[in-house]
């Protein structure tokens, strides 16, 4: 019970999760409490778990095996499928990613990812991401990822569909309770942002305004 309501228990329809399931298909309890990454089976046609990742707003966080932390698994499923992230990419396990990145590896390319950017045809947005951008190539996302996820903390919003402006990084400083957090970063430009979020905020109108360091400018 939370907040005076009971949470509803997690049945077996969340093993046919990307699937249509019958109406009248018997179904029973599998455990008290909402659903978790363990119950699902997810369809194996890529197309109807890119329509459940497009249409239905399930938070269930997974940590992708690059680093980043998504929505859901029907999310990474779909982005994989449709070539936003790199088709190798998997569930590391469940919940968010570490968000305490200092120390930790940046994902390894093969080849450098900046390096690879060109000017997509690709209409449509990919994704939206965590940092407010809407991106059309993998590889421009990848190069985002690579020059800043060592401070920043990288997640997919949305598939195939573009940002908004509740989506940037400005907006969620203010109404998101972590934008009162104090994480002090130093930017290029000599300034001390109070957290990560400010910093992704100025870079928004700044495009070549970086991280000098951790810490507050001196």
């Amino acid at each position: 019970m939370k907040d005076g309501h009971t949470e509803p228990p997690c049945g077996t329809r969340a093993q046919e999760t990307g699937t249509e399931a019958d109406q009248g298909r018997d179904l029973r309890i599998l455990h008290d409490g909402p659903c978790q990454y363990r119950d699902v089976v997810i369809s194996s046609d890529d197309n109807k778990v890119c329509n459940l990742a497009d249409n239905n707003a399930i938070m269930m966080p997974v940590c992708g095996t690059d680093n980043v932390t998504y929505p859901n698994p029907f999310i990474l499923r779909c982005a994989a499928y449709r070539g936003a992230i790199s088709s190798d990419i998997e569930v590391e396990h469940e919940g968010a990613c570490d968000d305490n990145l200092v120390g930790k590896e940046t994902p390894d390319y093969e080849e450098d990812p900046c390096q690879q950017i060109s000017n997509s045809a690709q209409k449509k947005p990919l994704f939206c991401a965590s940092d407010g951008r809407s991106y059309y190539s993998a590889q421009e996302y990848a190069c985002a990822v690579k020059a800043n996820s060592d401070w920043f903390h990288y997640t997919i919003i949305k598939v195939g569909a573009s940002c908004e402006k509740r989506d940037s990084p400005c907006e969620k400083l203010q109404v998101l309770p972590e934008a009162l957090q104090a994480d002090p970063i130093c930017g290029s430009d000599g300034t001390s942002y109070i957290n990560p979020l400010a910093l992704m905020c100025a870079m928004t109108t700044e495009p070549k305004l970086k991280k000098h360091h951790k810490g507050p400018c001196i």
